[in-house]
């Protein structure tokens, strides 16, 4: 093994897996993957990880619950969370949780080297934030109904959860959603969908919400 550096990598998706393992080795990194968070706590108590890359909506045991798990047992243990575009709020209640980023799908593979890089190389800081209020946050309700898939509200939960009585001003302003954001407030800039597609995730996913007009075909 070139480098001791170990990274898990946990999706419920087995192509992701291998394909962030294949980006990896690349670099040398030893990569552990697994389906399950179950399963990747089991291995992780058993072997030491320098870096835990976690998909965040998964089935049994979901993303921010590994976290913050890992966060209370593994102190240690970086972590990096993957994830839709439209769960950019749930991403902000991952690194107040302790994640040191999140990634968004689908990413580039210098997007996943560049992140990884930094996190293992002290270019990524940890949100401060009290055990009291890491303790507070809801990680069942993240946003998407895992056994749909679908996404669903949005906005009104995550705001009380994640925004300690914010009070919005147009210093967090958002030029893209042309809205007060708390993403930008807590992130103190712009989301990585806003400054990487110029598109709104928040409004892209109540857009995907609206009911489609079905066309009608008579028949002749």
């Amino acid at each position: 093994m070139k480098n001791q550096t170990k990274i898990m990598v946990v999706d419920d998706e087995l192509g992701i897996c291998k394909n962030v393992e294949k980006i990896l080795v690349k670099n040398d990194y030893y990569v552990v993957h697994t389906q399950s968070a179950g399963r990747a706590l089991e291995m992780m108590k058993k072997e030491s990880f320098s870096l835990l890359i976690s998909d965040i909506v998964m089935p049994e045991m979901n993303g921010l619950e590994l976290l913050k798990q890992v966060a209370s047992e593994m102190p240690d243990t970086k972590t990096i969370m993957m994830t839709g575009y439209a769960s950019t709020a749930t991403a902000v209640k991952a690194i107040r949780l302790g994640a040191l980023d999140y990634i968004p799908k689908p990413f580039t593979p210098d997007e996943l080297r560049t992140t990884v890089n930094k996190a293992l190389t002290g270019g990524l800081e940890q949100m401060s934030i009290s055990d009291e209020q890491r303790d507070a946050i809801e990680i069942m309700d993240i946003d998407i109904d895992l056994r749909s898939g679908v996404t669903t509200n949005f906005q009104s939960q995550d705001k009380e959860i994640i925004v300690d009585e914010i009070v919005q001003t147009m210093e967090f302003h958002c030029s893209v959603g042309d809205m007060v954001c708390d993403v930008m407030e807590k992130l103190g800039t712009l989301c990585k969908t806003g400054l990487k597609k110029d598109y709104c995730p928040k409004i892209k996913a109540m857009e995907k919400k609206e009911p489609k007009l079905s066309s009608f075909n008579p028949k002749t």
